[in-house]
C-alpha cells in the first residue's frame, strides 16, 4: 500500500513542477496555442512607403521570449506584441476591446515585414477579457 501512495506523491510532485518551468521557457515561432495575458492598444505607424496604418499593441506585465529557426524569431524579450487574427470575428472582437486587459491565444512569429510594429507578432485565434 505504501508503493501507490509513494508514486502518487511524485506523481503530483511532478504535475506541480511544470507551470513553473512553461513560465521559464520561450514561446517556439508557429508553435502554440500560447497564452498571453495584457492590457491592449492601438498604435499609429508607418509603413515603408510611409502611409499611416494603426497595429494592436498587447503590452505585457513582463516581457515574454520567443525562439524559432530565423534570425527575427529570436526574440530575447519583448513586453510589446502585435496582435492581430486571420479570423475576422476574432480580429473585430479584439479591436472592440482597446484599452482593457485580455488574454489572447494564438501562434506566435517574429517581425519581418514594414507591417509588423513589434519584435512578436501574435496570431490570435481566441480572445476573452479579465
Amino acid at each position: 500500500m505504501k508503493l501507490p501512495l509513494l508514486l502518487s506523491a511524485a506523481l503530483l510532485t511532478a504535475i506541480s513542477a511544470v507551470p513553473a518551468v512553461a513560465q521559464n521557457q520561450c514561446m517556439k515561432s508557429g508553435g502554440g496555442p500560447y497564452t498571453l495575458e495584457g492590457q491592449l492598444g492601438t498604435g499609429r505607424f508607418k509603413d515603408a512607403a510611409g502611409r499611416s496604418e494603426t497595429a494592436l499593441i498587447l503590452t505585457l506585465a513582463k516581457p515574454v521570449c520567443m525562439t524559432g529557426d530565423e534570425e527575427e524569431d529570436r526574440v530575447k524579450g519583448s513586453n510589446k506584441v502585435h496582435v492581430f487574427s486571420g479570423d475576422e470575428n476574432v480580429h473585430k472582437r479584439l479591436q472592440g476591446l482597446t484599452g482593457k486587459q485580455i488574454t489572447v491565444s494564438g501562434e506566435p512569429f517574429g517581425a519581418h515585414t514594414a507591417h509588423h510594429h513589434a519584435p512578436i507578432v501574435f496570431n490570435a485565434t481566441n480572445v476573452d477579457t479579465r
